[in-house]
């Protein structure tokens, strides 16, 4: 919570549609992966942050195009390929306590982000 601030300044201050808050621990391999090849590929360090601040106009604008079960990586990738602005900000962050998921096992939830890969090279 004590980031939200300068989330919403940075957004501001860039005039951002989309600003993104990047953690600095991952609690998965997968999500190492995954960000490596976002920040080659689209230069957005932290494509599963659920830290961010969206631009509303702009975020129902692309919410009527979408399918109900986008994920917060496909929302991203619309914004990118929308031609809106990304911005990023970096945010400190402790490794999560409990080891468990919320969504999945270990071997389901990589898989999960794995499959996000896709998205990358079409």
């Amino acid at each position: 919570p004590k980031f939200i601030n300068s989330l919403i300044k940075k957004a501001k201050l860039e005039n951002a549609d989309l600003t993104l808050g990047n953690r600095s621990n991952y609690n998965r391999i997968s999500e190492h992966i995954l960000s490596f090849f976002f920040k080659l590929k689209f230069n957005i360090y932290d494509p599963l942050t659920g830290f961010r601040v969206y631009k509303s106009n702009q975020l129902y604008k692309l919410l009527k195009k979408t399918k109900p079960n986008y994920f917060l990586v496909d929302l991203l990738l619309l914004f990118k390929n929308s031609n809106l602005k990304i911005s990023n900000i970096n945010i400190i962050t402790k490794r999560r306590k409990n080891t468990k998921s919320r969504v999945g096992n270990v071997f389901v939830s990589n898989l999960k982000i794995l499959f996000f890969l896709k998205l990358i090279f079409r």
